[in-house]
């Protein structure tokens, strides 16, 4: 609006401004103003204003990336890549009962999502005491001493080439 006003004012010749000619030309300026840019509608009207800066579904809204000056840049370690002939990990006593109890939650409950069934068997373990836990630590032991020795056994190997 202050443009617009600025226009109108440097489009007339300067030198014939009377205070009261200043009072008409900005009631006059004011009438234009308002003609372009109608008034806001009240709180209560529940009519929206349009702009015209109007979006149309093509638009990304999402398009405002951080500028790649700005951007941090990571220097960091890369990731040594695993060896598929190494050893796999002991699988824990939870994994085990895990393993063992995922088919009976699915069938007691069809249709159930994935998530769910972790948490029924997190629910399940937990219920478990300590004599009912034994079978599962003891399995969980014997596969954390498998991989002890063949890791033993991989790194004699590794060693030797």
């Amino acid at each position: 609006m202050l443009v617009f006003a600025r226009l109108q004012r440097l489009s007339s010749p300067v030198g014939t401004h009377s205070h009261s000619s200043i009072i008409i030309k900005t009631d006059q300026l004011s009438q234009r103003t308002r003609r372009l840019h109608p008034a806001p509608p009240s709180p209560g009207c529940k009519s929206l204003r349009v702009t015209p800066f109007s979006f149309t579904s093509t638009q990304n809204h999402h398009t405002f990336k951080m500028p790649k000056a700005a951007a941090p840049k990571r220097n960091g370690k890369k990731r040594a890549k695993k060896d598929p002939n190494a050893p796999k990990r002991g699988l824990s006593a939870y994994m085990f009962f895990a393993n063992e109890q995922r088919e009976n939650v699915r069938d007691e409950n069809p249709g159930i999502s994935f998530g769910q069934v972790g948490k029924l068997l997190g629910e399940r373990w937990k219920a478990l005491n300590d004599k009912q836990r034994g079978p599962y630590e003891a399995k969980a032991a014997a596969d954390k001493k498998r991989y002890e020795d063949e890791k033993q056994a991989y790194n004699a190997e590794d060693e030797s080439s």
